[in-house]
């Protein structure tokens, strides 16, 4: 678990430590010893920081934590020509620690944005979420039940969450407002998987490259 400079982030965020610990369930007096190096943050506290803020930026200089650069897409990472998923050409870099997410040098991950308000409040408007992406012999006999998916169905480009039953792909929002949909058999073969979802959060100005 890496090091958080916990002042920075109580003064980029406009915060007393009483508002911090607020977030954290702790008292201010906890957040006032964190930043003072006489006590540390638990792994409750760091997966709270990573729900709430945009923690990427926000480690302490002295630790030395390798990094990687991922495929950023600003705005659609993919479209639909010809009944295939294409992905876009419109990309930068985007700059994460390797620590902030099960990162294998095997696999191919992206970057792009979630929009809507169908996976709040997990997911919001706006925040950046980084997929593994899949491969063209991929299908949905390669879903994991309950896992968040960046998919292609009728011509249309989603994040959600899907499940598969014998007869039907379950296709359900974190958003109790959103209702359930289903995938029926027949249909399987039209739903082509982009990327699965390793980790969210806030997007980060600072890691765009």
């Amino acid at each position: 678990m890496s090091e958080i400079n916990l002042k920075k982030l109580r003064f980029e965020n406009n915060l007393s430590q009483q508002d911090l610990g607020d977030i954290l369930n702790v008292t201010k007096q906890q957040i006032s010893k964190i930043e003072n190096g006489r006590a540390k943050l638990t792994q409750k506290n760091y997966e709270a920081l990573k729900e709430k803020f945009d923690i990427t930026c926000l480690q302490d200089n002295k630790v030395n934590t390798e990094f990687v650069e991922l495929d950023y897409y600003p705005n659609s990472p993919c479209f639909i020509k010809d009944g295939r998923v294409l992905m876009s050409d419109d990309k930068r870099k985007y700059k994460l620690p390797v620590d902030f997410f099960p990162w294998q040098k095997d696999k191919n991950y992206f970057v792009c944005h979630a929009v809507g308000t169908s996976m709040e409040p997990l997911i919001s408007d706006g925040d950046f979420v980084v997929l593994e992406e899949k491969v063209d012999n991929e299908t949905y006999l390669e879903i994991e039940d309950g896992t968040i998916y960046l998919f292609s169905y009728e011509g249309k480009i989603y994040l959600k969450a899907l499940s598969v039953n014998i007869n039907q792909i379950v296709v359900k929002s974190i958003n109790k407002d959103f209702m359930v949909q289903y995938i029926n058999h027949d249909d399987f073969m039209s739903l082509g998987l982009v990327g699965k979802v390793i980790c969210h959060g806030r997007i980060c100005q600072r890691c765009i490259i």
